[in-house]
């Protein structure tokens, strides 16, 4: 997921002084186009930005042509396509200059320095003049290819980059009547096309949204999805969603296939509503379709999860309906509104321009959780430029914080974007992979590990890692010849001279898992490939014992889930509960192929959870739906307790399974009762759990301001829930005391302990159903066996006066018809010297026991409160002592 981060970078056009009205990144995300309503500018899209070039248009060609209006990328990155708004398509050549390099620095002595990427000037050319038939051009769009023209008729162009016209298409013909008395002479205001679903999204002028996608036989289907208020539309690829942004401000996600539901996005629920940010201006996903960013017309940005968590917003929470005012000490970022979006290369940039400010850009920088990083002991954060590791030494879940571990610049220069890591079992090491090669962070040297050998790290291009022992394993997609392999390094040296292992796979791989035992290796086209590992040692030096020489992959399995219409957006290979051979032979391969199935879970696109068996030909078990991330608590089932327990966040908030794998009953995972108190606010997003503090751990945006610039900074904060009474009274419901006893007693250190205990008995009596001081029977072995947990706690009469605090006092005298008697609990604190908690049993005393018997112990309590100089206590005791008239009749009411 992602988290913006730092203070958004301001950047201009130098004398360029109009609105911008698009930004648009070429298909590889190396170059951004920029459009005004004259000019085009050409900008270096990696990790700084750099003008590279720009063209500004004649004014006789602009009263022929128009002004600007919209731009399209072909795949290349050789020519780019403007619309204008007298209906021309303008095809422009982008040529570069290799002599002319904008970062050519000269020294007057010889200087040892590190070469920066070079940067070479570009220059665009015109090649192509055309008028759009049929009412001329309104909007284009393209897939690298060909270019998709919509007209003022209603027409679908397709154009090639040669500037003919290909195909056209009637949209009235494929889409059914809104109305039978409807003439459709819409306008087509916005299209956007996903090359990988093959469907265009489509937005006309009187409001109306749809898409069209290819049905049996080749023919064209079209289908509404709203019928009036749609402005611009998005389709998200991974997820088959489309995003359309509304006028009244909302945003709908609305699927491509039914097994999904439709959902809305809205600030209504911060106080922020249409008048404060106008009808949404664009809608934009990242990359993996992970989150969408929203902009609108008036005021704000917004980033969102595909299950409607807030990550990010501009408008202050408190001040959504507050008027401008001009006199404040900072800027508010897009105040005036948002003219256009683009999300950079793996997400990490995200440009905005606003409405009104002219010639300049912002630039948000964004971190992001890592993608298939599902278990609690690798909780982690990638930035453009370092990695972040959640420090979790210390038993305080307050004192939780972030690590940042920047990354060679000398990897970066040639390989930025990072897009892959991965951690060891053991979380003393992480592979880091960007656009080519990888490297090696040892946490405990606090060092990198590159390649010695330059081409050997541009040679490797990741498509998937992972780790076996100490050795990494890598899925790489070959050029010279084309091909998919996977190769096996130690972590102690990179180089191709001390490789382990090179074997070819048939497809594409996209995950790579290791359990020690065998390796799993999912293609994009939903292929399992099990191979069993194999290891050769050798003995080096008797003192420094065995060497692993070479590591062999023995096909075990190859299962087809090509009927699948979802792809797998997550993949965790869980630990085998067998224990491994010390040792792999020939003599004993063939008897580990009848060993325990491996077990793994899928969290498919469509938002399915599932638990997949690889041995019965992927035989899936259905865990939940609506899911978007999910982690589990273990690495290896010797750990007990909350290790083997999965977790999910998805659009009904967290859910719990616990136990969730049993070693002799499949079946023995179960669903928790979902729980109030396990919800978080829609604006933090759940990254994990840390099993030893009982805490579930989330990330929020924060706002802080300093003078270095006129922008607020976004910072992350991390946010933590326990969890633990969730489990215990889990556990008691299911008849485990003992064990619920003995987890109670494991965690009694954490510092809160007696917070979680006060939940798990605020939890048990809200979900009782109370009548007349009495519940049911199987409500009252709930009560007795969670009261009988707590008095193992010798903060037990500290927990029961801090539920009772907080519940309905018609409550109390069923509670301590269990937890005893409150007058006794009062005594207990008072001979322990705990006043204070003695203090907060007087009300339930007088309440239960009639206000004599609560004055005569608050009078005890004040000369207590005297003798050891607590004049604070002593003072809020006289007040309990003179209690008000109304109070004194509702207590002879309640005693009668």
């Amino acid at each position: 997921m992602y988290f913006v981060n730092g203070w958004p970078k301001v950047f201009s056009l130098g004398e360029i002084k109009e609105n911008i009205l698009e930004v648009k990144y070429n298909f590889d995300g190396t170059l951004i186009a920029i459009t005004t309503e004259t000019t085009i500018s050409i900008w270096s899209g990696d990790q700084h930005r750099i003008l590279l070039g720009s063209f500004v248009r004649q004014a006789a060609f602009i009263t022929r042509e128009g002004l600007n209006r919209q731009i399209t990328w072909k795949k290349d990155s050789t020519s780019i396509a403007l619309s204008t708004t007298n209906g021309y398509v303008l095809v422009f050549l982008i040529n570069s200059s290799p002599q002319s390099k904008l970062l050519q620095y000269k020294f007057d002595q010889t200087h040892h320095y590190i070469e920066l990427a070079q940067k070479v000037a570009v220059h665009l050319a015109q090649l192509h003049q055309i008028l759009i038939p049929h009412g001329g051009a309104t909007c284009i769009s393209g897939d690298g290819e060909k270019i998709f023209i919509g007209t003022n008729e209603g027409y679908l162009f397709t154009m090639l980059w040669s500037g003919k016209l290909h195909d056209i298409l009637f949209l009235r013909s494929v889409f059914p009547p809104t109305s039978p008395s409807h003439t459709d002479t819409s306008t087509l205001s916005c299209i956007t096309y996903s090359e990988k679903l093959k469907v265009f999204g489509l937005i006309f002028s009187d409001g109306r949204g749809g898409f069209i996608e290819t049905v049996t036989g080749g023919k064209l289907r079209g289908e509404w999805l709203r019928k009036k208020g749609s402005v611009c539309i998005d389709i998200n690829s991974q997820h088959r969603l489309i995003a359309i942004g509304c006028e009244n401000g909302k945003i709908k996600l609305l699927p491509l296939t039914k097994d999904q539901t439709s959902r809305k996005l809205s600030l209504y629920t911060w106080g922020i509503d249409s008048k404060v940010t106008g009808a949404v201006q664009q809608v934009q996903w990242t990359h993996d379709g992970c989150a969408l960013a929203v902009g609108w017309k008036k005021r704000g940005l917004s980033v969102w999860s595909i299950y409607g968590c807030r990550l990010m917003c501009t408008i202050p929470q408190l001040e959504g309906s507050v008027p401008r005012s001009s006199s404040s000490s900072y800027h508010e970022p897009l105040r005036d509104g948002v003219s256009t979006i683009a999300w950079g290369p793996e997400g990490y940039h995200c440009l905005v321009a606003d409405t009104v400010t002219q010639g300049q850009f912002l630039q948000f920088s964004f971190l992001r959780s890592c993608p298939n990083m599902n278990c609690t002991e690798r909780m982690l954060l990638q930035g453009e430029d370092r990695i972040l590791f959640l420090c979790k030494q210390k038993r305080d879940p307050s004192d939780l914080s972030w690590d940042h571990h920047q990354i060679p610049q000398t990897y970066l220069a040639d390989n930025w974007p990072m897009k892959l890591v991965s951690p060891s079992k053991d979380g003393t090491h992480w592979a880091v992979s960007g656009r080519r090669g990888f490297t090696i962070y040892n946490s405990i040297s606090n060092r990198w590990k590159l390649f010695g050998d330059r081409y050997q790290e541009q040679a490797i291009s990741c498509c998937a890692l992972c780790w076996y022992g100490e050795n990494v394993i890598v899925a790489n997609h070959s050029q010279d010849p084309e091909k998919y392999e996977i190769l096996i390094y130690p972590r102690t040296y990179l180089s191709n001279t001390v490789l382990l292992h090179r074997s070819d796979i048939p497809r594409q791989p996209v995950f790579l898992d290791c359990n020690d035992r065998y390796l799993i290796i999912l293609t994009a086209d939903s292929f399992f490939y099990q191979y069993l590992i194999t290891v050769s040692f050798q003995r080096i030096d008797p003192n420094k014992g065995e060497e692993i020489t070479s590591i062999k992959l023995t096909l075990v399995h190859q299962i087809s889930m090509a009927s699948i219409t979802s792809h797998i957006t997550s993949f965790l290979l869980l630990p085998q509960e067998a224990p491994l051979p010390s040792r792999l032979s020939s003599s004993n391969l063939k008897n580990l192929y009848s060993v325990e199935s491996s077990k793994c879970l899928l969290l498919h696109s469509s938002g399915v959870l599932s638990l997949a068996n690889l041995d019965d030909q992927g035989l899936q078990i259905t865990m939940a739906s609506s899911v978007e991330q999910f982690w589990f608590g273990a690495n290896t089932f010797s750990q007990k307790d909350l290790g083997n327990t999965l977790w999910a966040y998805g659009e009904i908030g967290v859910q719990v399974w616990f136990p969730f794998l049993d070693s002799e009953d499949m079946q023995a995972m179960r669903l928790m009762s979902r729980d109030k108190s396990l919800e978080f606010d829609l604006e933090v997003y759940p990254i994990g759990f840390v099993p030893e503090l009982g805490v579930i751990v989330g990330l929020t945006q924060g706002v802080s301001y300093g003078t270095c610039s006129r922008y607020p900074c976004f910072e992350i904060r991390t946010k933590t829930h326990p969890f633990l009474h969730c489990i215990l009274l889990h556990m008691i419901e299911n008849g485990n005391q003992s064990e619920a006893r003995r987890l109670a007693k494991k965690f009694s250190f954490i510092p809160h302990f007696s917070h979680s205990l006060e939940l798990l008995l605020y939890e048990t009596l809200e979900s009782l159903n109370i009548q007349n001081d009495d519940a049911s029977e199987s409500d009252n072995y709930i009560i007795q066996n969670v009261i009988d947990l707590l008095k193992q706690s010798p903060r037990f009469p500290d927990v029961v006066v801090g539920c009772a605090r907080k519940i309905d006092p018609v409550v109390w005298k069923y509670l301590f018809r269990f937890a005893g008697s409150p007058m006794d609990l009062f005594e207990e604190t008072l001979s322990s010297g705990s006043i204070h908690i003695s203090a907060s049993y007087l009300r339930i005393i007088q309440y239960l026991d009639g206000t004599q018997l609560s004055r005569q112990c608050a009078h005890r309590l004040f000369q207590c409160a005297l003798d050891s100089e607590q004049l604070e206590l002593a003072r809020d005791i006289l007040r309990f002592l003179e209690p008000s008239t109304e109070l004194l009749v509702k207590t002879n009411e309640s005693r009668l």
